[in-house]
């Protein structure tokens, strides 16, 4: 997440919602006015009865929201709505372009499922820019505004300031 993204006024927000109030919360946003993206899949689900095809959210408990950062509040109108995701101690910014991706992936396509997980000690991370643009590396510590990554193939141990 950039931080230079800071810069324009409309950007799409990480929205917590409460449990199976995804698309309940889209619905009421959009009635507001808001602009809002809930991705749903369609899951074929078995009952002893019945089989039905459903569609379901494809990250639960997450909306993306496009908003002016003065106006985040306007969507806690709503008692679906729970907090902002918020990454750095900063609300979690996603690009448009990264909005149209998951919307392209969707087209068409048959997706059962989809996993949201934090980055973690231990795990390896890709540095998205900067003179190491592309290099892996295993996460050894991560702050409020720092990751620090091992890279083993250079012999170095590499700190990225948010």
């Amino acid at each position: 997440m950039d931080s230079n993204l800071d810069d324009i006024e409309t950007v799409w927000y990480v929205l917590y919602t409460k449990p199976r109030h995804e698309k309940k919360l889209s619905e009421q946003l959009n009635s507001m006015g808001i602009e809002n993206y809930c991705p749903t899949i369609i899951k074929t689900s078995r009952w002893t009865d019945r089989i039905k095809k459903v569609e379901i959210p494809l990250i639960g408990s997450h909306i993306f929201v496009k908003i002016e950062s003065e106006k985040r509040g306007h969507v806690f109108i709503s008692p679906s709505a729970v907090r902002y995701l918020f990454w750095n101690g900063r609300p979690a910014i996603v690009r448009a372009s990264e909005i149209e991706q998951i919307k392209e992936v969707l087209k068409g396509k048959s997706i059962q499922s989809a996993d949201i997980q934090q980055y973690r000690a231990g795990q390896t991370m890709e540095v998205s820019a900067g003179p190491f643009l592309g290099v892996s590396g295993q996460i050894q510590s991560i702050s409020k505004h720092t990751v620090t990554l091992v890279l083993k193939e250079m012999g170095v141990i590499l700190t990225l300031h948010a």
